[in-house]
């Protein structure tokens, strides 16, 4: 039983850490232009097309050809951009029961 184990933890030791998928919407350029396929020029155009909420848009907005699309694609992610909303002037407004967003 011992060897079993043994044998486990060889084995996850040699196995290639696996890195975590890189955001699109998040990357530097420096980190785009390391992917395969990819260089400073499609990095920066990836950049500029900011923000994406699906990977494929790359493509399907003519960012990077269908080619260097498909060598990256299971390297990266598009996290949808969150947007914050703010209510600077939220005493100001009515909400139809008075100056409250919460109506008893």
């Amino acid at each position: 039983m011992r060897s079993f184990f043994v044998v486990l933890l060889l084995a996850a030791l040699t196995l290639p850490a696996q890195t975590p998928p890189l955001d699109v919407n998040t990357a530097t350029a420096s980190q785009l232009a390391a992917l395969p396929g990819m260089g400073p020029v499609y990095a920066a155009r990836v950049l500029k097309g900011r923000p994406y909420t699906a990977k494929n848009q790359l493509v399907t907005r003519g960012i990077l050809p269908r080619e260097t699309y498909d060598r990256i694609k299971d390297s990266i992610i598009a996290h949808r951009p969150v947007r914050r909303v703010t209510f600077p002037t939220l005493g100001l407004h009515s909400f139809g029961c008075g100056k409250s967003i919460v109506c008893a």
